[in-house]
């Protein structure tokens, strides 16, 4: 990394991040003796003033995590500068050196039992004398084994396009979903994109502060607590180096910790950054191809410490931006959880509704891509077809399965568990035995046929099901099909009408590949 620049992962080293205060009125250019010193229309006197110190700050952080109610200690929570990892004692109390960063932050690993709060787990921290205190209050909650949350992938908010209309039918459908969800996940690229050139602005601040705001804003009637996972386009690149808000300091800003955890149920949950620092970009706001896909070896770092204080055997899901197999150093990752009691890896990224569900490297998976909230660009369905929408995800002890469902599409459910050997098309071949879940709250629906292309409509049958969905099965023969391209057509219904739903796959006949391979039971 760049001296100089103030991404300032928390683990560099500190002589990079010393700027004295006459050092950095010297970088942003003073127009005239007397005369206010201006940052992208922004003056650093306003930043001082609102305590975002222009030296990084860092030190030793003390404080104490609370029961709300009681006052009570909490032990053995964990607290985190998002490079050490602490316990508290038993009088909840901890001491946490906090590594240098010209934004300095300290959170904690929110205990199962307690509600999720986003702005309450994290805290800014301002040293003086290189001390600092941040004490943590948590609410509880009832606990729960059985819960359901929601994924959203790539809302990419921005005023006078479709986006804040389908985010409110996000909103609406969320809200109707029965059992209630615990809590929503946006993993990543949350408004349109600060990453953009120059040329539309986004080399000033108040650009880049209008586009974070312009997501909180339209998020506001949500009820359930929104979590947030840091996307490729949510790093301000094209912001002036020596603000604190340049590339990943915007999104702390607003949200504090890059990689974080917390406990739900049986579950650890963990959120991490995939995007390496800034060193790569070729200038500003232009990536090269593919650079952001790393994972920063100091966020597998924190990861590694965040691993060592669970049990081995204690269930884990993921949550990233860019899908984890297509990082640069995925291999680093599997080294990190292939012990580990991995249930599954939530993303977004690519605009699409994938699911991996073959155990690949070492037994790791499964993966599962959701389709974009935005859709694609222009308002369009997804890159393979999908509609615009979100995941459901129901929790049962071990168990994870989720389900894609279309907003303001009732009945547009995908076919789970497929095997992904193309990011589009699946090869089939003969007789292919498809399962399918289907989102089925009201349990409405009667029936659900399957065919491809314009070929006959095969009865599927239907299985157990579960809280929100129901399975069903069919066996698909495409021996009268061309080889080539197809579609896969399922037609669920109720007594209110008919549905149709399009998957694309290829006829190989030559060839039989199953759709849905043998899972353990616990699979998504």
């Amino acid at each position: 990394m760049p001296k100089g620049n103030p991404d300032l992962n928390p683990s560099e080293p500190a002589a990079e991040w010393d700027i004295t205060r006459r050092e950095f009125l010297k970088r942003t250019s003073v127009a005239a003796a007397g005369a206010a010193v201006l940052v992208g229309s922004i003056s650093p006197w306003s930043l001082l003033a609102a305590g975002i110190s222009a030296s990084p700050g860092g030190g030793l952080c003390t404080g104490t995590v609370t029961d709300r109610p009681t006052g009570r200690p909490i032990a053995g929570a964990l607290v985190s500068d998002g490079v050490q990892i602490v316990r508290t004692a038993g009088d909840g109390k901890y001491a946490l050196k906090v590594a240098k960063h010209i934004r300095p932050i300290v959170y904690v690993t929110v205990p199962d039992g307690y509600h999720l709060d986003p702005n309450g787990f994290w805290k800014p921290v301002k040293f003086k004398a290189g001390k600092a205190a941040a004490n943590f209050s948590l609410t509880p909650r009832n606990r729960a084994k059985k819960f359901v949350f929601v994924q959203i992938a790539d809302p990419h908010h921005v005023k006078g396009t479709h986006s804040p209309n389908d985010i409110a039918s996000f909103i609406k459908a969320a809200h109707s979903l029965k059992p209630a969800p615990e809590f929503v996940i946006a993993t990543g690229d949350l408004p349109m994109g600060v990453d953009g050139v120059e040329k539309l602005g986004f080399n000033r601040l108040e650009k880049n502060l209008a586009m974070y705001d312009g997501f909180v804003d339209v998020f506001k009637p949500l009820k359930q607590p929104l979590l947030k996972v840091i996307g490729n386009h949510d790093c301000a690149i094209c912001l002036p180096k020596h603000l604190p808000e340049h590339h990943k300091g915007l999104y702390r800003r607003y949200f504090g910790p890059l990689n974080y955890s917390f406990d739900y149920g049986d579950i650890h949950f963990v959120t991490l950054d995939a995007n390496i620092d800034a060193g790569p970009i070729v200038k500003p706001g232009r990536w090269r191809d593919g650079t952001y896909d790393v994972f920063d070896k100091r966020a597998l770092s924190w990861l590694a410490r965040d691993l060592a204080f669970q049990p081995k055997g204690k269930p884990l899901v993921l949550f990233t931006h860019q899908p984890p197999w297509g990082q640069k150093n995925f291999d680093r990752l599997v080294e990190i959880l292939k012990r580990r009691n991995f249930k599954a890896a939530f993303a977004g990224h690519w605009h699409r509704n994938n699911t991996l569900s073959e155990r690949t490297r070492s037994g790791l998976g499964p993966f599962v891509v959701t389709g974009a909230l935005y859709g694609g660009y222009g308002g369009k369905p997804c890159s393979d077809g999908a509609w615009r929408g979100y995941r459901v995800i129901a929790v049962d002890g071990q168990d994870v399965r989720s389900c894609y469902v279309a907003i303001n599409k009732p009945f547009q459910a995908p076919i789970l568990n497929v095997n992904v050997t193309r990011r589009v098309a699946h090869p089939i071949g003969g007789k292919t035995e498809v399962l399918m879940d289907i989102l089925d709250i009201d349990r409405k629906l009667t029936g659900v046929g399957c065919a491809i292309d314009a070929g006959p409509t095969v009865a599927m049958t239907s299985k157990p099901r579960t809280t929100l969905w129901a399975r069903w099965r069919g066996i698909i023969d495409t021996g009268k099909v061309a080889d080539g391209k197809a579609k896969l057509v399922f037609t669920p219904r109720t007594a209110a009408g008919k549905w149709r739903y399009e998957f694309p796959v290829v006829v190989r006949n030559a060839r039989v590949t199953l759709l849905q391979p043998a899972l353990a039971a616990a699979a998504i």
